[in-house]
């Protein structure tokens, strides 16, 4: 299936302010969207509009789930009620959390590059999660087709 990664292509570097979406090989971490379980065997979990992806890097949340209200927690936080997250899944980039190094990596939605995630359409997202079965420990691997020997 065809999908879409960051803009700016595959990080070298991955940062917070590059519009790149990571390489390498990386397991996959809780389903979620806007609609119930469309049939996944992962984790998943329905979002509200009060949930958010800190990437506030002077936060001690960075690139962790949180529920609103802020109170003084995070100053900058991506919201997961939307409609490129009706159905999506963490990619387990950066889970030391170490801030600066990117953060809100998911597959997702799309029709278009994304701002470092990786997407595709929506029937195709619902399909990968369907498929998803955490008994097999699954993991994505993003990188050009030329590296794809060194994993």
């Amino acid at each position: 299936m065809y999908g879409y990664i960051g803009r700016n292509g595959f990080a070298k570097t991955m940062r917070e302010t590059v519009v790149e979406s990571p390489r390498g090989k990386f397991t996959i971490g809780t389903a979620f969207g806007r609609y119930a379980n469309p049939g996944t065997k992962m984790p998943y979990r329905k979002t509200s509009t009060r949930d958010v992806w800190v990437d506030d890097v002077k936060s001690k949340l960075y690139n962790s789930w949180q529920v609103l209200p802020v109170n003084n927690r995070w100053k900058s936080a991506e919201k997961l009620y939307q409609p490129a997250y009706n159905y999506a899944f963490v990619i387990n980039y950066n889970p030391l959390r170490k801030p600066g190094w990117g953060s809100a990596i998911f597959f997702h939605v799309s029709s278009s590059y994304t701002m470092g995630c990786t997407g595709t359409s929506q029937a195709n997202v619902v399909k990968i999660l369907k498929w998803l079965d955490p008994k097999k420990k699954p993991v994505i691997i993003q990188t050009p087709r030329t590296e794809l020997s060194r994993y």
